[in-house]
């Protein structure tokens, strides 16, 4: 699984001089001498880039994941994605062995960073002003309590705004980029620029 710098096909570079027959040949031997099989990818096909523009750009499917006969029959459900390449050059793989079906319930916990955040700040003294009826302990572990949902809701919300915002922006740029050569450099820049921002506001909540 990786970076093998080598294509099986014509059809997996687009751009820049041909592999030739010979090297295509000599990895396709490779691969049969070890009676090894392609896993094959779900995402986009490329998986390198040299992030260039027009006549100058070139994209290969350079990284797969190869495994035995006897591999793949005790995973039978493994399947690889083709993670998102932006900002490098390189495209990650996942290796999945099988499909997850439900999600664990994520614990919650409060953010020491939150407390720069001054809609957090207000949020909770807003939050502790809520009366809470008996002892001292009680009143306390009630308003503890009370802060924590309207915390909860408040990330929640602002997670889900977050993600909204760099979804739009990994579609325009995913777009942007699937042009190939035609793809505009500087907008590819911009949409770059604003998905950092974007992804380091995310990692407050």
């Amino acid at each position: 699984m990786g970076d093998f710098n080598a294509i099986t096909t014509h059809h997996e570079k687009e751009g820049g001089k041909s592999k030739s027959n010979t090297s295509i040949q000599d990895f396709n031997d490779f691969i049969n001498s070890g009676n090894l099989m392609d896993l094959g990818y779900e995402g986009e096909k490329f998986t390198w880039c040299n992030r260039q523009f027009g006549g100058n750009l070139i994209r290969e499917r350079l990284h797969r994941v190869l495994v035995s006969r006897s591999w793949r029959e005790e995973f039978p459900n493994a399947y690889v994605t083709h993670l998102e390449d932006f900002g490098s050059d390189h495209r990650p793989l996942l290796l999945c062995e099988e499909r997850q079906i439900r999600k664990n319930k994520r614990r919650f916990r409060f953010q020491e960073r939150w407390c720069e955040n001054e809609d957090v700040v207000n949020l909770i003294k807003q939050a502790w002003k809520h009366e809470i009826e008996g002892s001292s302990m009680f009143r306390l572990a009630g308003k503890l309590k009370h802060c924590r949902h309207k915390l909860v809701e408040w990330q929640k919300n602002s997670l889900s705004n977050s993600l909204i915002r760099i979804q739009s922006i990994k579609t325009r740029l995913a777009a942007e980029s699937s042009k190939g050569i035609l793809a505009d450099p500087i907008d590819v820049r911009i949409l770059e620029a604003e998905l950092e921002d974007e992804l380091i506001r995310e990692e407050w909540f």
